[in-house]
């Protein structure tokens, strides 16, 4: 029988109400717009279950909606996906957007099978775009 592992504690969590956003910021009313030049500066938002980094990003306050440009990083602490794309749009209060010219790995999906199943390798994908939808619970 095996034991699943506890996930690695992160440094410097937010707390679940609020969001980290890191990089040179200029702010037009409620848009403020992240620059950086990743891998060395990103621009971030960071909330307690995801990470979003990337060259750009603007990020309306009053919507939650982000729009990411440029060697983009997402991770989703909770689930274990992560992708990289070049471009995203995102919604961080809904955690759901679109990933463009997109590859990543999510975690394999604990099921019953009649065959033996190494539930501890990630499943693979790569596309034009793929959609990220919050799950039901």
């Amino acid at each position: 029988m095996r034991t699943r592992r506890p996930k690695p504690l992160r440094a410097k969590v937010p707390n679940p109400d609020e969001y980290l956003l890191t990089g040179d910021q200029e702010s037009d009313g409620p848009i403020v717009k992240l620059r950086g030049h990743c891998p060395v500066t990103c621009a971030a938002i960071e909330t307690v279950d995801i990470l979003i980094k990337a060259d750009e990003i603007d990020y309306n306050r009053d919507t939650e909606y982000a729009e990411a440009r440029g060697q983009v990083y997402y991770e989703n602490f909770n689930e274990g996906e992560k992708m990289f794309a070049d471009k995203a749009e995102y919604q961080v209060d809904q955690q759901e957007g679109k990933f463009y010219n997109v590859h990543g790995t999510s975690p394999r999906q604990s099921r019953r099978t009649p065959w033996p199943v190494d539930n501890q390798q990630s499943f693979y994908f790569e596309g034009a775009w793929a959609e990220k939808i919050k799950k039901k619970d």
